[in-house]
């Protein structure tokens, strides 16, 4: 019965959560904000590095439509 201790402890957090109450979704992105700050990340990731820019294909790769022949 190794097993049991690890699972014990597993049910005994998943008690606690079920009890805690989320934030409003103001307070929850505000600390958001304030986290990413503190780390120094962004929410989105830089466009630098690519080679092409901001599309992801090349303009010769594109099919052009000539019109409804």
């Amino acid at each position: 019965m190794m097993m049991v201790a690890p699972f014990r402890s597993l049910l005994s957090r998943a008690a606690t959560l079920r009890q805690y109450d989320l934030p409003c979704f103001a307070t929850w992105s505000k600390q958001v904000r304030n986290a990413r700050k503190a780390l120094g990340e962004q929410k989105y990731t830089k466009r630098g590095g690519r080679a092409l820019g901001k599309s992801i294909v090349s303009a010769r790769e594109i099919d052009y439509q000539r019109g409804d022949e």
